[in-house]
């Protein structure tokens, strides 16, 4: 309980299992046993008593960040009402937060990675995890971060890391779903990078007064990581990009309007309002039933979670309750959409281009292919044939530096097509607003940012079609040329064993003949 709610006396009515720490079990407010009235069942329970450190790693969160890493969309989500521990929990205590950035403001030296890191929630934990990896990997693969905070005040989206841009719109598009346009991202080459962004947005976010806590978040807040992963194939230095991304969001208390108490009506009812759309939509996801209809549309919050329920998102439902008898309705309200939000099923898939997965597919066959040829050549040269006599003709050599060359004009045409303007962004530049999807830009592999001069140069479309269809042509030539070296190595087989019969045969004979003389 927090010091408000000790302060009036109210009782403890909610406990831990001592046999489970998964269990959550309501007890009687009156009697001297105080007995056990309902109990429920999530993946994980913590108490007030747990650290900042112990819960991230009892949450699950690393493994969301190691997924992301891989190219995976993830989210986390904290619920509850005011005063329940939404924003400690996701941030940590904010007033360090604030300190932190003054001071580095002040001594631009320093270094602001943190608050306090006892009191480190789990945004700051989950990045400074996330660069730990990062600093790990191996040198054929490259990272590229980028972050964006927004915020949902009053049914409007706002840009924390860019205030004076207004009100947003949030657009759809079939690439990504809903996207919040002209959102602002900012390239993040460090832990201090990204810190600044998350010490920025909590700056810039709305808070307000009422009679549950005076300094109460009054919106909710998306804080989304980028996470580009390029990496080289050693064959052929091909660069396959996928996009991995987490969403931190931090919802707006989910108390009523008489327990505020708040000079805002407005700002609680629309609060209510969005939290009352996401619940609908959590209990039409999480239905037996299976209903067609899911209302995403009826709210911005819905539309922006919609792929972290029931989409192609792993989640992560931090469900934040008081266990004080005062807060016993809206306690039994989250626990009870918790319980829901369980039995949501989502379909977690790898964010990748499907043009390149396909090309990346392509060169993987045709690597096999040529495995499969070099070693039937090898198989065959033991049987006593030829496999010299199989060579590659002039032709399909020439197809295969054909297929090289429309390789490395596609990617770097497709690279072009999709952000026009960075052949002539400075490389100091590291902020970038969007004018569409904000969540999928594809940034081109390193080495590809190059000027193309007057060099007239296929549209990126058929640079794409010449370079598969060269593929092909050379799978099936590899094909063919692997069907006669099948036959070659089956004939010589087939050739051998003939010669083992007929010198089983001649020793057969020549024994008989020792014999009968």
């Amino acid at each position: 309980m927090n010091a408000a709610e000790k302060a009036r006396g109210d009782q403890h009515l909610f406990r831990f299992s001592d046999k489970d720490s998964r269990e959550m079990q309501m007890i009687s407010a009156t009697g001297s046993t105080r007995e056990l009235v309902r109990s429920f069942q999530f993946d994980f329970c913590a108490g007030e008593e747990l650290s900042q450190g112990s819960f991230f790693r009892a949450s699950g969160a690393m493994a969301l960040m190691d997924a992301v890493v891989e190219g995976y969309v993830a989210t986390i989500f904290a619920y509850g009402q005011t005063g329940s521990g939404k924003t400690y929990s996701m941030s940590g205590i904010e007033e360090l937060l604030a300190n932190a950035q003054k001071k580095a403001a002040m001594d631009p030296a320093s270094s602001i990675r943190h608050g306090g890191e006892l009191s480190d929630g789990v945004i700051p934990r989950a990045l400074k995890y996330l660069f730990s990896m990062l600093e790990k990997a191996p040198k054929e693969v490259h990272f590229i971060v980028r972050a964006s905070y927004c915020e949902i005040y009053n049914e409007q989206v706002f840009d924390l890391l860019n205030p004076a841009s207004g009100a947003l719109s949030v657009r759809w598009n079939d690439r990504s779903g809903f996207y919040v346009q002209k959102l602002l991202v900012v390239q993040c080459d460090s832990v201090d990078d990204i810190m600044a962004v998350v010490q920025e947005g909590h700056k810039n976010r709305r808070v307000g007064t009422h009679e549950m806590n005076k300094d109460s978040s009054r919106s909710h807040s998306i804080m989304t990581v980028h996470v580009d992963r390029q990496t080289t194939d050693p064959n052929d230095s091909h660069v396959v990009t996928k996009f991995g991304k987490m969403s931190f969001v931090d919802l707006a208390g989910s108390e009523r309007l008489k327990e505020t108490k708040s000079s805002n009506a407005e700002e609680t009812s629309n609060i209510n309002r969005s939290l009352l759309t996401l619940g609908k939509v959590i209990s039409a996801l999480a239905s037996k039933a299976q209903a067609n209809f899911i209302p995403y549309r009826d709210s911005k919050l819905t539309k922006l979670l919609m792929y972290s329920l029931g989409g192609n998102s792993l989640t992560l439902m931090v469900a934040c309750v008081s266990p004080s008898s005062a807060a016993l309705e809206d306690t039994l309200s989250t626990l009870n959409y918790a319980t829901r939000a369980k039995n949501i099923q989502n379909r977690p898939t790898v964010q990748v281009d499907p043009m390149e997965l396909a090309l990346s597919n392509l060169r993987r066959e045709n690597h096999q292919l040529k495995a499969e040829n070099e070693a039937l050549r090898m198989r065959l040269r033991s049987l006593g044939g030829s496999g010299s006599s199989l060579r590659a003709s002039p032709s399909k050599l020439a197809l295969m530096a054909l297929a090289e060359r429309e390789d490395s004009r596609y990617l770097h045409h497709q690279a072009m097509a999709r952000n026009p303007s960075l052949a002539s962004i400075p490389s100091a530049s590291r902020l970038h607003p969007l004018s569409s999807d904000s969540s999928h830009v594809t940034l081109p592999p390193i080495g590809l940012l190059r000027s193309p001069g007057k060099e007239r140069r296929p549209t990126p479309s058929s640079a794409t079609q010449i370079s598969v269809d060269v593929y092909k042509n050379q799978l099936v030539s590899l094909q063919e040329e692997n069907e006669k070296l099948v036959h070659h190595s089956t004939a010589a087989e087939h050739k051998m064993r003939q010669l083992k019969a007929e010198n089983q045969a001649l020793e057969l004979k020549l024994q008989q003949l020792a014999e009968s003389s």
